[in-house]
C-alpha cells in the first residue's frame, strides 16, 4: 500500500522543521483517551531542560501528549519538534541522528512520498507511514523516538541498536509514561519514588527487552528493541541483536577483514560529521579515539580535540603527538579530583546511576567544548567491548566474569535476596569454545548501555553537547560479529584488527600503544572526598547509613576502618542516589547549576614517556611523529673537557646520517656510559614497539635519563659541525 503524501509541521507554527538532539517526555492513554494537560507535560519536562537548551514545545490531545526540549544541531533556524504528519494522524518526538536519511529520502521519494523539509525527522515519519513498525530496521544512526498514531490509538517507541540514546518507561494504571530520562517520570505528580538496589547493580542481559533502572517501577527499553502500546495493552519486540558468529570459516582471509573494517570506519566517521554547528572530538590519546580523530581531521581541517589531563596519566602526551602529526587544534583540560569533587551530585543527577570520578571529568571536558562553541563531539567508545580490548586475548575474555562483585559482597548481609540475584546474572564461561567467547562478547556489548554509553550521552547532554560514537554504528558492529572464531583469535587478540587498520594513519607509537584501563588514573570517590575534606564525605557516615537503611551500619563502619574504598564508593553512590531522587528529590535543584570552566593545561614535550624520550634522542620531535628512515645514528661520542681544558660536565656528541651533529650536556646523576649504551640502542633501526619492549621495566637511571631529555628539549644543539 502506497503511503499518503504527508505534509509535516510543528503544531503551533505550521512551518516546516527538522528534528533535533533533545530530551522528551510524554504520556499515552489509548484506552481512556484522557486529555493530557500541557501543564502536566511541563512538570515532566522541566528536570531534563538541559537536554535541549535551545527550545521547548508541546503537543497534547485526547489520549496522547508529549513535551520536547531541543539542542539544535542540523537546520538550526527551522528545527522544532514535536512534528506532525498525515493531517495530524502522526506525532513524532525523536532524539538523535539518522545518518542515512538522505538515502532513505531518495528511496521513499521514488515510492511517491513528497518531502517538505530536509529533516531526518520527516524521513522517520514517511518511513513509518510506508513500512510501519519495520521502518526502524532501515534506520542507521543513534535514536530514541516516540510516534503516536491517533487513528490506531497506538504509541510506538523505539531505541537504537546499541542503546546510545536512552528511553525510560513506566506503567501507571492504563497509561504508559515515557521519557528520555528517569527524572522526568519521577517528577510526575503520581510518581512513587523508591530506589531499586537490584537495578543499581544488575548486569545487562543481551537478550532482555527491558533493563532495570535504579528506580522502582521504571525500566529502560533495551537496545535494539521497540515497544508498542495500544488499547489491547503493550508488546515489545527485539528488531536487532548483537550475535557474534560461532560458525567456523577456516578459509577466511585476515587481510580482507582488516580492509573491510578500515573501509567501513572511514565511511562511518565521514557520515557522522553531519552537523550545521561546530564539531570536535574527544581524544584520550589511545588507539580508538586517536583513529576517530585522525579520520575526522581528513574531512574537517583544524579539527578541535579535547583531552582530560589527570595527574599520573601519559594520555596527554600521546594526544599531543597525534595533534602535531594531524594538525589538530587540541585543548587539554585539567582535571583535579580535589577541586572538582563538589560537582559529584550534579554528575550523578545527570547520570541517574552509579558513577565514578570519570563522569565528573567527562562533564568538565564537555563543558569546556561547549564554552568554545562545540556542540557535537565524536568519541572512540565502544570498540573495546566489540573486540576484547580490555583482555589480553579472546581466551582470557571468555574466562572473565561480568558481575558486580563489590555490590554483591556489600549487600549480602542486609539484602541476601538481591545479592543472590546479582551473583548469577549468567553462568561464567567454563571453556574457551567459540560459543563461550561469543556469549561473553554479547554481554560486553550489552553492558555498554549501562555504563560507557550512559557516561557519554548523559555527561554530554548535561553540558549541552551531543556525543557520537562511530565504532558503534551497527554496520561496524555486525562486521565485527561476522569475524569467524578462527580469525577472531588472531584479529581480536591485542586488537590486531584495529591496529592493522590504523597502519599509515596513526603515528606508530600510538598505533602500537598498549591498552590502559579506562579512568585508571583516577582515585576512588571515597579517597577524593576525604582528601578534599568535602561535606559529601558524610554520605558514608554511620548517621547517614542508619538514616537511609540500605546497608548494615556495622559493616559500613568496618569498611571505613579498613579503608575499603571500592565498597565505600558503593555506599556513597547509593546514598547519593537516594538524596537526589528519593528523600531529597527536587526537579529544580540543578536548574541554574553551572559547571566551572576547567583550566586549560599546557601539554608539550615535557609530558613525554621514557620510551618515547629515548627514541627521540636520535633526532628531534619529528621522529616521534613520523618514522624517519634516515635517523640512523652513525656515531655517539663522549667529550670529557671544555675548550679551556678544565674538567667540566660530561658531553655527548651524536651524529646522524643526515650529517647533523649535536652535543648534549649530562647532569652528574646520569652515568655517561649508560647514556651511551641507551643512545646507541636507539639507532633508528628499532621500531617504537621494540623500544617499548626494551624499556618495559625501566630502572631509576633510565627514568632519570628520560626526565633529563624532556627537560632539555631532547638533544639541544649546542655546537654544529
Amino acid at each position: 500500500m502506497r503511503a499518503p503524501q504527508h505534509r509535516f509541521s510543528h503544531p503551533a507554527r505550521g512551518s516546516l522543521y527538522t528534528r533535533r538532539v533533545c530530551g522528551f517526555a510524554g504520556i499515552a492513554s489509548p484506552q481512556g483517551l484522557r486529555e493530557i494537560a500541557k501543564s502536566e507535560l511541563s512538570v515532566m519536562l522541566a528536570p531534563i531542560a538541559y537536554r535541549g537548551p535551545d527550545d521547548e514545545a508541546f503537543e497534547a490531545r485526547a489520549g496522547f501528549g508529549v513535551g520536547f526540549r531541543r539542542l539544535a544541531i542540523v537546520d538550526v533556524e527551522r528545527g522544532r519538534q514535536p512534528m506532525l504528519g498525515g493531517d495530524g494522524r502522526f506525532t513524532l518526538a525523536c532524539n538523535g541522528e539518522i545518518y542515512n536519511h538522505r538515502d532513505l529520502r531518495r528511496e521513499l521519494g521514488a515510492r511517491g512520498c513528497v518531502f517538505q523539509t530536509e529533516s531526518d525527522s520527516e524521513v522517520v515519519l514517511h518511513a513509518y507511514a510506508e513500512w510501519g513498525r519495520e521502518a526502524v530496521r532501515r534506520l542507521r544512526g543513534i535514536f530514541a523516538f516516540a510516534l503516536w498514531d491517533a487513528r490506531e490509538r497506538t504509541l510506538f517507541l523505539a531505541r537504537d541498536r546499541s542503546g546510545i540514546k536512552p528511553l525510560v518507561v513506566c506503567r501507571r494504571g492504563d497509561e504508559l509514561h515515557f521519557a528520555s530520562e528517569a527524572k522526568a517520570l519521577l517528577a510526575h505528580p503520581s510518581a512513587v519514588r523508591r530506589l531499586d538496589l537490584l537495578g543499581c547493580f544488575a548486569e545487562a542481559a543481551p537478550d532482555a527487552d527491558f533493563a532495570a533502572t535504579p528506580f522502582e517501577g521504571l525500566v529502560e527499553i533495551a537496545p535494539g528493541t521497540t515497544l508498542t502500546f495500544d488499547p489491547s495493552g503493550e508488546s515489545s519486540h527485539r528488531y536487532w541483536s548483537y550475535t557474534p558468529t560461532t560458525a567456523p570459516d577456516a578459509q577466511g582471509d585476515d587481510a580482507d577483514d582488516i580492509a573491510r573494517f578500515r573501509q567501513e570506519i572511514d565511511r562511518v566517521v565521514e557520515m557522522q560529521l553531519m552537523s550545521d554547528v561546530p564539531l570536535g572530538a574527544c581524544l584520550s590519546g589511545g588507539l580508538d579515539s586517536s583513529l576517530v580523530a585522525a579520520l575526522a581531521s581528513a574531512h574537517t581541517p583544524h579539527l578541535q580535540t579535547f583531552t582530560s589531563v589527570v595527574a599520573g596519566s601519559l594520555d596527554p602526551w600521546y594526544a599531543f603527538v597525534l595533534s602535531r602529526s594531524r594538525g589538530l587544534e587540541s585543548r587539554f583540560v585539567g582535571f583535579d579530583p580535589e577541586r572538582s569533587i563538589d560537582e559529584l551530585p550534579l554528575a550523578a543527577w545527570g547520570a541517574e546511576g552509579m558513577i565514578d570520578l570519570g563522569f565528573v571529568a567527562r562533564l568538565e571536558l564537555a563543558k569546556s567544548a561547549r564554552e568554545r562553541g562545540i556542540r557535537v563531539l565524536l568519541s572512540g567508545q565502544g570498540l573495546d567491548e566489540l573486540v576484547g580490548g580490555y583482555d589480553e586475548s579472546p581466551s582470557a575474555m571468555a574466562r572473565a566474569a561480568t558481575r558486580s562483585a563489590a555490590a554483591r559482597r556489600l549487600l549480602h548481609a542486609s539484602h541476601p535476596e538481591i545479592a543472590t540475584l546479582l551473583s548469577e546474572p549468567a553462568s561464567p564461561p567454563t571453556s574457551e569454545t567459540a560459543h563461550a567467547v561469543a556469549d561473553h562478547l554479547a554481554r560486553q556489548h550489552a553492558s555498554l548501555a549501562r555504563y560507557l554509553l550512559r557516561y557519554e550521552d548523559r555527561m554530554g547532554m548535561l553540558a549541552g553537547v551531543e556525543v557520537r560514537v562511530p565504532f558503534l554504528d551497527h554496520e561496524i558492529v555486525e562486521l565485527c560479529a561476522r569475524v569467524s572464531p578462527e580469525r577472531r583469535e588472531r584479529l581480536f587478540g591485542d586488537k590486531r584488527l584495529v591496529r592493522e587498520a590504523a597502519r599509515g594513519t596513526l603515528p606508530e607509537m600510538i598505533r602500537t600503544r598498549r591498552k590502559f584501563a579506562f579512568n585508571g588514573n583516577l582515585p576512588s570517590i571515597a579517597r577524593a572526598l576525604d582528601t578534599a575534606k568535602s561535606p559529601l564525605a558524610r554520605l558514608s557516615s554511620e548517621e547517614v547509613t542508619k538514616e537511609k537503611g540500605y546497608f548494615d551500619p556495622a559493616r559500613v563502619r568496618y569498611l571505613r576502618e579498613t579503608r575499603d574504598e571500592r565498597l565505600l564508593d558503593v555506599v556513597i553512590g547509593v546514598h547519593l542516589l537516594d538524596e537526589l531522587f528519593v528523600s531529597g528529590f527536587d526537579p529544580a535543584r540543578f536548574a541554574k547549576a553551572s559547571v566551572p570552566l576547567p583550566p586549560e593545561v599546557r601539554v608539550d614535550e615535557t609530558f613525554m614517556p621514557a620510551e618515547a624520550m629515548l627514541y627521540a634522542a636520535t633526532r628531534t620531535l619529528r621522529s616521534v611523529d613520523v618514522p624517519a628512515p634516515n635517523a640512523e645514528v652513525t656515531f655517539v661520542g663522549r667529550l670529557h673537557a671544555l675548550g679551556d681544558g678544565a674538567r667540566g660536565p660530561e658531553l655527548l656528541v651524536v651524529r646522524t646520517t643526515d650529517g647533523e651533529s649535536v652535543v648534549v650536556r649530562l647532569p652528574p646523576e646520569i652515568d655517561p656510559e649508560r647514556a651511551l649504551a641507551f643512545l646507541r640502542a636507539v639507532d633508528g633501526r628499532r621500531t617504537y614497539a621494540e623500544l617499548a619492549s626494551f624499556l618495559r621495566e625501566p630502572d631509576a637511571q633510565a627514568l632519570a635519563m628520560g626526565a633529563f631529555f624532556a627537560e632539555q628539549g631532547f638533544l639541544v644543539p649546542v655546537t654544529r659541525r
